[in-house]
């Protein structure tokens, strides 16, 4: 991945609209005065790529706004560009976009961090974010920081980035599934012997399941003749059942005629209403039938009318549309005009100033020349005076090192005698350190038998509590059955008296339609002896109606009178009836609410069928209690067991913990020792060798030699320093032409695109012109249309209450010819439904004959002595069966126990191996840490003494990585360490080593330096700013700056200066 360019918009003192920094690949400085804001690119390309900031977003928002945003144009792996999007509001958004197509590829940011993951080579997140921190773009200051700290600190920061640190957790995280699979284990022994324990019932059950089922087949077959004798008696009783439900069906079809009649009579009244209504509504229809057109007709035309208008609006925006497009082509091409004469003026300048700029161009070579020969005569001149100094410091240093030479011999001696020391110290440690893990390992086999154990005796208290809970659900249930048994004979004794009650009910309505008989006789009676009196008084000759002879008016009085009397009689008996009548009524409300009120409390009592469910589920209870008593005596003893699992591992812990403190006491001892060691090493390191005498008696040979040939170089070079500022003063005069050249070519390069932008503009505004002519002539043809939508609107107010009057009446005029069709209808079926009330009247007359409720009342009562035979035999049976069904389940679950002890036997061997397996990879795991480290440091090590030659441009020096994660650097026997380097020594062994990281970790070939140069003096700021740049294996470098020693030509200058509390960014 190559970075193209980044644009920052309000971050930090970069404002909005975004300032935009392109790059190249190779070198590109970021140059600029402390606080101008070159370190927030770095930060905004960190945070974009990586997600790494070192404060909330808030800071990093240019103070006064509420959002900010960083787009990031990358070379990606297809070689196309692509922009990375960060948003800084909220929680950040993240996006990629193709510039190429314009479509986001990626919106989610989920989604955008695996494609800058896949394309940077480097895990999305905090790896990622680690990397580019301590290898990629180290922070300004922190270069060279983490090499200053001890040997804990560089592991927290190099180890997690080189990865060697997951595997000590995954050895730990593993140590709970190590745990897991040995509980279960053990689970599954205790698993073998519950199910052996448990399958010695197997026998006794089956034979038990024999005799059972024989007494239930006895049991059966009495069922079976019971309940074919009441097959009999119900076959007997639904007949009377049917005879009862045609006498009430009877009754409900007259009583449901009379009242249909009733309904029909007042759907005619109401038909001959509406159809009245109906005629009224087509009168008004006739008198508003031409107002009512003409507003229809007013409405469409207005409709017609405002379309018009809205096209015309529509005509008129387009214009002004036109009208604007015209006056910008006018500008545009004034613009053009005026550009044209800008280059006109650049092409006579470029002409005129082309002779001084040969003249500059020689001038410049000659300086060149002239600034090599000043810079050799100063070298000459400074390596002279050093090479004087030299002399008399190796003469110094001579003296000092045979010194030395005398001390290193009795420090030698002193160390060999703690080097023993230390040796016997490191024996015991092993020793002692043997102990500690094999007590380690004893604490951990300990704590997985406390869980196990633990997770028993919380088992045994879980099912304890259960069965004291289920024995009392048990208790609770059989209190339950004895209770139902009672209210189950209280149900049928409500039975009875239900049967009873039904049955005087019928009495009391038989002697109720007897009294309304009554009374419907002397009724008849009363009219028929009225009419044979109006007879005798109308008719002149009437005869007796007894002896037929003719009757005089003596014996007519006579029969008026036994006729009164007759009748006097009859009222007599219809009131008597009447009073009968309301009495049975009045005794038949409470009959039926005693009845219903016995009702309700039967229908609260449970059924046979409930008190079934109850003897099923109390057996299913008795069955559960039986296995969970099982498995409280599979982990009695659990509770014993863990407290002494408890009492061995604090045990195991405190001696655990005494070797520890013990090693740790030794190993106290072992590192004073090392130190001591160290120390005297480091002091060794400081004192002169043997050879360095030798040594240093051939550079003084060699210095004087240096000496004689510097002392005539500087004499042939006096006069370079007054040639050159003679040839520079010859430059300053000419005023740098060549700039002012190059300015005006760029000028006069935008000749042909402003020429042809021109006529671009004069070809569109020929358009417009036609466009504007046709546009105008278009709006003529809708002149006159506000007087016809005026016309319009009269028309439709004039009209407005003849069309309400229509609407209003219209639906109820159309309904006119079906109302009178409804009325005659409904006047057909009153007819019809007469002679219906008739017949269903005889009809239930006819059928109370048929019906006799005492012979009914006696079957019920045989077939309810039968049914009680039967419930008790079922009762019984039904009990068989369940226990029969007990047995079964327990023989199920034994044999199902049965081949779970074999599937378990099985599994208990894969788990066993599993167990063995598992823990191999896990002691592989374990072992694998420290050689990895080894080497993959010891690669990095490589790579980075390669660099750090590279840098340092001196093969003889030697860097090293160790395990430690600390630099150290040889030149011949020679070592030290990071802090014993000088500082552009530290500077150039940290950036190898953070490149080599970066080389070894990932496939980014980019750096970052943040004033690599800090705290250097100048000549070794120079050096380092020629080897960095010259670094291979990097496509990118981006060094940011305020020391001028990375100015070059060669260079991609990019300046940052603050102006207003606003950086603005320059490119060279």
């Amino acid at each position: 991945m190559l970075i193209n360019a980044v644009e920052l918009r309000n971050i930090k003192s970069y404002a909005a609209p975004g300032s935009k920094i392109g790059f190249r690949p190779g070198v590109n400085l970021i140059w600029g005065q402390n606080g101008s804001g070159k370190t927030t690119i770095l930060e905004a390309i960190g945070y974009a790529l990586f997600g790494a900031l070192d404060y909330n977003i808030s800071q990093f928002i240019r103070e006064g706004t509420q959002d900010g945003e960083i787009a990031l144009t990358v070379e990606a792996r297809d070689e196309r560009l692509y922009q990375v999007v960060r948003s800084l509001k909220g929680a950040g958004k993240l996006e990629i976009f193709d510039p190429a197509t314009k479509r986001k590829i990626a919106t989610k940011k989920k989604d955008s961090e695996d494609w800058l993951a896949d394309n940077l080579g480097i895990e999305y997140g905090g790896y990622g974010k680690r990397l580019f921190e301590n290898s990629l773009g180290v922070a300004q200051g922190k270069m060279t920081g983490s090499f200053l700290e001890n040997e804990a600190a560089r592991k927290a920061i190099f180890a997690p980035i080189l990865r060697v640190d997951e595997y000590d957790l995954a050895w730990k995280k593993l140590a709970e599934t190590a745990s897991e699979l040995n509980s279960r284990l053990g689970a599954i022994r205790e698993t073998v012997a519950r199910l052996e324990g448990r399958l010695q019932e197997l026998p006794g059950k089956e034979n038990e399941k024999v005799v059972l089922d024989q007494r239930i087949s006895d049991n059966e077959a009495e069922l079976l003749a019971q309940t074919n004798t009441q097959q009999k008696q119900a076959d007997e009783l639904k007949a009377f059942e049917t005879l009862k439900a045609r006498l009430e069906s009877a009754r409900q079809k007259f009583e449901a005629a009379q009242h249909q009649l009733e309904l029909l009579s007042e759907q005619v009244k109401s038909a001959e209403i509406a159809f009245l209504e109906s005629e009224q509504a087509v009168k008004i229809l006739e008198a508003a039938s031409t107002g009512y057109g003409l507003y229809r007709q007013a409405l469409a035309d207005r409709e017609k009318l405002l379309g018009q208008q809205r096209a015309y609006q529509n005509e008129q925006r387009k214009l002004s549309e036109i009208e604007k497009k015209l006056a910008e082509t006018e500008t545009a091409l004034t613009a053009c005009l005026g550009r044209l004469e800008e280059i006109s003026a650049a092409e006579v300048i470029i002409a005129e100033l082309e002779p001084q700029v040969q003249h500059q161009a020689q001038l410049e070579q000659e300086i060149s020349v002239l600034e090599r020969q000043v810079a050799e005569f100063q070298n000459a001149n400074d390596q002279v005076g050093a090479a004087q100094k030299l002399l008399l410091q190796l003469n110094e240093q001579l003296v000092k090192v045979n010194r030395e030479l005398e001390q290193r011999a009795s420090l030698e001696n002193e160390l060999a005698a703690i080097q023993m020391i230390v040796n016997a110290s490191n024996a015991e440690i092993n020793q002692i350190a043997a102990q500690v893990a094999k007590n380690q390992q004893l604490s951990e086999t300990l704590a997985d038998q406390r869980t196990s154990a633990a997770s028993d005796a919380k088992n045994l208290e879980i099912l304890s509590t259960n069965l004291q809970k289920l024995q009392g659900e048990i208790e609770g249930k059989k209190l339950q059955l004895e209770q139902t048994k009672l209210k189950i004979q209280e149900r049928k004794d409500l039975a009875n008296t239900l049967d009873e009650l039904q049955k005087e009910i019928e009495d009391v309505r038989v002697k109720q339609t007897a009294a309304h008989s009554d009374e419907k006789i002397c009724q008849q009676k009363i009219s028929e002896l009225e009419n044979r009196l109006e007879l005798l008084i109308s008719v002149e000759t009437a005869e007796c109606p007894i002896c037929k002879t003719p009757l005089d008016q003596h014996k007519t009085e006579q029969i008026e009178k036994e006729f009164d009397l007759e009748k006097e009689i009859c009222g007599t008996k219809i009131h008597e009836a009447r009073q009968l009548f309301k009495q049975l009524e009045q005794k038949i409300k409470e009959l039926v609410q005693q009845e219903s009120k016995l009702r309700k409390q039967q229908e609260s009592l449970p059924t046979e069928q409930r008190f079934e469910e109850l003897v099923t589920e109390l057996a299913k209870s008795e069955t559960d209690l039986s296995a969970l008593s099982e498995n409280v005596a599979v982990f009695a003893g659990a509770v014993e067991r863990a407290a002494m699992l408890e009492k061995q591992y604090r045990s195991s812990q405190t001696q655990l913990e005494t070797k520890r403190n013990e090693l740790e006491t030794k190993r106290m001892i072992e590192q004073e020792l090392q130190e001591k060691v160290g120390a005297t090493n480091r002091e060794l390191s400081s004192l002169a060798h043997a050879n360095q005498a030798v040594d240093l008696e051939a550079r003084t040979q060699a210095v004087n030699n240096d000496l004689a040939r510097l002392t005539k170089q500087a004499e042939d070079l006096s006069d370079s320093a007054e040639r050159l500022s003679a040839t520079r003063l010859n430059l300053a005069r000419l005023n740098d032409p060549r700039s002012t050249q190059d300015k005006q070519k760029g000028i006069a390069g935008q000749r042909l695109q402003v020429e042809a932008e021109k006529g671009k503009h004069e070809e569109i505004r020929g358009e417009l012109a036609i466009e504007h002519h046709n546009q105008v002539a278009q709006l003529d043809k809708y002149a006159g249309l506000e007087a016809s939508i005026d016309k319009v609107n009269t028309q439709i107010q004039q009209n407005e209450q003849a069309y309400q009057n229509y609407v209003a009446n219209e639906n109820v005029a159309l309904m006119r010819d079906g109302r009178l069709r409804l009325l005659d209808n409904l006047k057909a079926q009153y007819t019809e439904q007469e002679k219906i009330s008739n017949d269903a009247e005889n009809f239930y007359g006819q059928t109370q004959k048929d019906y006799d409720p005492d012979l009914h009342a006696a079957l019920e009562m045989k077939n309810r002595q039968t049914g009680e035979k039967i419930a008790g035999l079922s009762a019984q049976t039904t009990e068989m069966h369940n226990q029969s069904k007990r047995l079964k389940n327990e023989l199920q679950q034994l044999y199902q126990q049965q081949k779970m002890l074999e599937e378990t036997l099985k599994k208990k061997k894969r788990q066993e191996e599993l167990f063995e397996v598992f823990r191999f990879i896990r002691d592989g795991i374990r072992l694998a840490g420290p050689k990895v480290v080894q080497r993959r440091v010891k690669a990095i090590s490589y790579s980075a003494d390669r660099i750090f030659q590279d840098v340092i441009d001196d093969p003889s020096l030697t860097l090293s990585w160790d395990e430690n994660y600390a630099i150290k650097v040889r030149h011949r026997l020679e070592e030290r360490i990071f802090n014993q380097l000088s500082g552009g020594e530290q500077m150039a062994a940290a950036i190898a080593v953070r490149l080599a990281v970066m080389f070894q970790m990932s496939e980014l070939r980019i750096l970052f330096l943040d004033e690599p140069t800090a705290n250097m003096d100048d000549t070794r700021r120079e050096n380092l700013a020629n080897r960095i740049t010259g670094l291979e294996g990097l496509r990118q470098i981006f060094v940011i700056t305020h020391d001028d020693a990375f100015r070059r030509e060669t260079h991609h200058v990019i300046q940052v200066q603050k102006e207003n509390d606003m950086s603005l960014v320059f490119v060279r």
